[in-house]
């Protein structure tokens, strides 16, 4: 069960700007692998083709006396929701980079300008597809407004930089054409790191960045084009980067946003625990809501004094702005 809606916008991301002792956020220890961003040409390559889909899980209200009390995780979606626009690396058996390439709104496979074929060496062997949880897209806009970029990683912490991804293999025969399709789950049994967690996530900031370049007239959203950096673990509350040396138990639940450092935290539960902790990974207003501070952040002005809030407190008149808008 989640806490009551108003209790999942409970976040510190309008806490004043501090230095890494000060917030218990430490500085990322190893480099995020580099962009998959070279395409290379075979002329007789073989081809590839397939999708990349993930599967969420939708909130369920629990509404008493027309007020809703409580949100519950429901079942996985019927239909798969493509993962789109989203890095493609395909490797050999050795582990290097032979492609790159990028899914296209449909989430098929397709080679780095979104349209051509995938292409492979014609070399047989074992080949590794993967479909990264990050993106380096330029988004469609209106006449008139300048194109800005959905960069961002959905990684699974601070210290290691690992981005998700979901991934299979294919075996060539050195000629011809393969699929191969690729499925990040929802649920524990049939994932062990909720991947499919990891894709909404991508998929939520995804939707809100298609939403600004549609619905903000021609303003110019430039702002939005330096990487978003997304830490996400399933059974791992952020809360923890903040006050290491808690009793993870002790800590309440929480997703937040990093102002002046381009990084978002988004709580996965409580000491591996995915089904009867607060998880915020399938709560689009949530996600949503930390994005809404990154937008402040960067293309505005943000001048929140910070702290706890919830819906029954009064509060600094600023930090009440930040939080609505």
């Amino acid at each position: 069960p989640l806490l009551p809606l108003i209790l999942c916008l409970l976040v510190s991301s309008c806490s004043p700007p501090k230095s890494d002792s000060e917030s218990g956020v430490s500085t990322p220890t190893t480099p995020e692998l580099e962009l998959c961003s070279t395409s290379t040409s075979y002329a007789t390559g073989v081809t590839i083709t397939g999708t990349a889909n993930f599967y969420k899980r939708n909130l369920i209200p629990t509404i008493t006396g027309g007020v809703v009390t409580q949100m519950t995780l429901g079942a996985p979606t019927t239909t798969a929701i493509p993962i789109r626009f989203a890095e493609i690396r395909v490797l050999n058996s050795a582990g290097s980079v032979v492609q790159c390439g990028k899914t296209d709104t449909s989430g098929a496979l397709k080679a780095l300008d979104g349209t051509s074929d995938l292409k492979i060496p014609n070399t047989a062997g074992t080949y590794t597809v993967q479909v990264m949880s990050r993106a380096n897209h330029t988004l469609s806009v209106p006449g008139g407004k300048v194109a800005f970029k959905y960069l961002s990683s959905i990684k699974k912490d601070l210290y290691s930089n690992d981005v998700y991804s979901v991934g299979g293999t294919v075996s060539s025969n050195g000629s011809g054409s393969y699929s191969i399709n690729l499925t990040a789950y929802a649920r524990e049994s049939q994932s062990t790191e909720v991947l499919g967690g990891a894709f909404n996530i991508y998929n939520s900031l995804l939707v809100a960045y298609e939403y600004l370049a549609q619905n903000t007239g021609t303003s110019n959203l430039t702002c939005m084009n330096p990487k978003m950096d997304v830490y996400w673990r399933a059974g791992f509350n952020p809360a923890q980067y903040l006050y290491p040396s808690a009793n993870p138990n002790d800590l309440g639940t929480v997703s937040f946003y990093v102002r002046g450092e381009n990084q978002l935290f988004i709580n996965g539960g409580v000491q591996g625990n995915v089904s009867t902790k607060d998880t915020d990974h399938f709560d689009d207003a949530v996600i949503i809501h930390e994005l809404g501070h990154h937008v402040e952040d960067v293309c505005g002005k943000m001048d929140s004094p910070g702290g706890t809030h919830y819906g029954l407190y009064r509060i600094d008149p600023r930090f009440a702005w930040s939080e609505g808008w």
